[in-house]
């Protein structure tokens, strides 16, 4: 007799109640494992480059901090840009207009 086991979850999709995973849970995911691998490969240089005195290192640090830095900036364009598509979808539509004759 074998004993089954319920599947394991996986850690980086989210668990929701109410359906499958959409696209957008994708895309946060996704955001979110390249900024934990960023975050990571920041300490694991840095750590490299303390220990081992190494130039070389401090460099790729210095080249890692501006790539988090830029992926960042990025991030909170997409953001600005998706809040203020938000705010002219939610603006009253052109049937409201009215042109008043002289």
């Amino acid at each position: 007799m074998t004993q089954t086991r319920p599947p394991l979850r996986r850690v980086n999709r989210p668990t929701r109640s109410r359906g499958q995973v959409t696209h957008r849970d994708q895309v946060l995911a996704r955001r979110r494992a390249a900024l934990l691998a960023l975050g990571l490969l920041v300490v694991v240089s840095l750590t490299a480059a303390l220990i081992t005195g190494s130039r070389l290192l401090l460099v790729f640090n210095l080249v890692v901090d501006l790539v988090i830095g830029g992926y960042v900036a990025l991030l909170l364009h997409i953001k600005q840009d998706q809040q203020s598509a938000a705010r002219w979808r939610t603006r009253e539509s052109d049937e409201d207009i009215r042109v008043v004759p002289r």
